[in-house]
């Protein structure tokens, strides 16, 4: 089961998610967090502090900032999973010079074969205008093309807005 989640800064996009994956989760056990960012600066150190905090011991966690999709192979029928979040993880590929085309196929593949419950969160940032810089477009341009991908097998996609979660897409 593939449900993404989309949603701007700070729209509620992750509790959204954590809530739905506590929800599914079968009883006894504790679901599991993958989380894509890698301390690059002070305040993502900051921020990847205060997410750890706040998950505190009711949730295992993995951090994965590139290999997701070897990660998601691994798991099992009965993980209920946050992969937090698909446009970090693409940050993270581009900062390392990693073929992001290829890494998409790879991740999408992956989902696909998944027998796990898989809530992902991802930033919608087709929303605002076009930056100047081609590096900036490119991002851009591939994060759209893997929500889109994304979307076409997911058995659910979301956007959350101001905590609110509207229903783009429900399939059996």
């Amino acid at each position: 089961m593939v449900h993404l989640i989309l949603g701007g800064r700070r729209s509620g996009k992750t509790a959204f998610a954590e809530q739905c994956a506590r929800n599914s989760a079968p009883r006894g056990t504790l679901p599991l967090y993958v989380a894509t960012a890698e301390p690059f600066d002070d305040e993502m150190s900051a921020r990847i502090d205060a997410h750890q905090k706040s998950r505190g011991d009711r949730w295992r966690t993995a951090e994965v900032p590139i290999d997701v999709d070897i990660f998601i192979s691994d798991l099992s029928d009965d993980d209920s999973v946050v992969i937090d979040c698909l446009t970090v993880w693409l940050t993270n590929l581009i900062v390392h010079d990693i073929d992001t085309h290829a890494s998409i196929d790879r991740l999408c593949d992956a989902l696909k074969q998944s027998h796990a419950r898989l809530f992902i969160v991802s930033n919608e940032t087709s929303l605002g205008i076009c930056p100047s810089e081609p590096m900036s477009r490119d991002f851009l341009d591939s994060v759209g093309l893997l929500h889109q991908n994304i979307a076409s097998f997911a058995n659910r996609v979301d956007l959350v807005v101001a905590g609110l979660p509207l229903s783009l897409k429900t399939s059996s």
